[in-house]
């Protein structure tokens, strides 16, 4: 039981310690991953979601980045979205975006 108990508080201690230094690293990092001018990617917000994604914009299909900024898996995973991008948007079969899940209401969404 004594062991469970101290399992348990081990983790705790481990989960909240990785949470103080995700919050303390995204002080640096609280901007989109991708710039709002990037050639391959749209920069997707909660102004232009709407026009461009849902209603059918230029009528292809989208492939898209739901991300945040905080995440480090989401932030591993630029560099592999922006060859994906690089590779497909010049083809001109897809539209290519991003939308950070900061402080948008698409992601809550499509959760």
């Amino acid at each position: 039981m004594l062991r469970s108990l101290l399992a348990v508080a081990a983790m705790v201690g481990a989960v909240a310690g990785m949470g103080l230094t995700a919050m303390d690293a995204g002080k640096e990092n609280d901007k989109p991953l991708f710039n709002e001018s990037h050639p391959n990617i749209t920069f997707l917000t909660d102004d232009n979601f709407d026009t461009l994604v849902k209603n059918g914009g230029n009528g292809k299909p989208w492939l898209m980045d739901f991300y945040h900024p905080y995440c480090p898996h989401c932030r591993q995973f630029v560099p592999i979205f922006e060859e994906i991008a690089a590779y497909y948007k010049p083809l001109g079969i897809v539209n290519v975006g991003a939308l950070s899940c900061m402080d948008y209401y698409q992601c809550s969404i499509y959760n």
